[in-house]
């Protein structure tokens, strides 16, 4: 079997997820510290089950992922305009920003774009073709980033064995 070679843009993608993956984790740790104090300020609480999600009527939401369990729609709508102020008051969004975006889910937006352009390109080096369906649909997100894992040790030992340094913005 002929020994594959990571591509300049396969290194440069490894480079890019790094960086982005590094974005989206700090970014959403910061904004779920600001999600998290403005719902102990506006109490929101669950409704029912939804979704199978065993989550008992009346209890307080702390997570904005957990929103969607409250039909309280004037809460949400106090939550989402405060978070909006508050994140632009801390620094954490952009005044460009449109007020319905969440910097975090940009970030982690922006991060699965460059996963999905490094597995495009790691499945064109394979040979292979529409690699991100098929690892979403045979194995689900598990199975993709495993993937994206293999990708990412591949594209580094073989920067490692030949002294191609990695540089991180």
């Amino acid at each position: 079997m002929k020994k594959q070679v990571p591509t300049n843009i396969l290194i440069d993608l490894v480079q890019s997820y790094f960086n982005a993956r590094a974005y989206a984790e700090v970014m959403r740790e910061k904004v779920d510290v600001v999600y998290k104090d403005l719902l102990t300020k506006i109490p929101i609480y669950a409704d029912n089950d939804w979704g199978g999600k065993i989550t008992p009527s009346g209890k307080q939401l702390l997570k904005s992922s957990d929103l969607y369990l409250s039909k309280d729609s004037i809460a949400c709508a106090k939550f989402y305009d405060a978070a909006n102020i508050e994140l632009r008051k801390c620094g954490l969004k952009p005044a460009d920003m449109e007020d319905g975006y969440c910097p975090a889910l940009v970030a982690e937006t922006m991060q699965g774009d460059v996963e999905r352009v490094m597995i495009d390109e790691m499945a064109i080096m394979l040979g292979l073709s529409n690699m991100n369906h098929k690892l979403l649909c045979h194995g689900g997100m598990e199975s993709r980033q495993k993937f994206i894992d293999l990708t990412v040790k591949m594209v580094l030992s073989y920067c490692n064995d030949n002294g191609i340094e990695m540089k991180m913005i």
